[in-house]
């Protein structure tokens, strides 16, 4: 199973990146719209989701997401 990340970035500059984060790790990055990406999940347990946004002149700005992933029996 994946989860689908979407980071809704606006700035009025120009967005230079999106990197995306998986407990701290780095897992993707992305320089061009759609800033997306999808993460394979391994196992159950918490997982932290971070988008980390960088304008053209090194601004940066996140927002995380904590999930509970669940295996469902069967």
């Amino acid at each position: 199973d994946v989860i689908g990340l979407i980071a809704d970035v606006r700035d009025n500059i120009r967005i230079d990146r999106v990197e995306f984060y998986n407990n701290d790790e780095l897992v993707g990055a992305r320089r061009e719209p759609p800033f997306a990406y999808e993460h394979l999940l391994i196992r159950p347990g918490t997982e932290t989701f971070t988008a980390i946004a960088f304008d053209e002149v090194g601004n940066s700005t996140e927002a995380t997401i904590t999930v509970e992933v669940l295996r469902s029996g069967g």
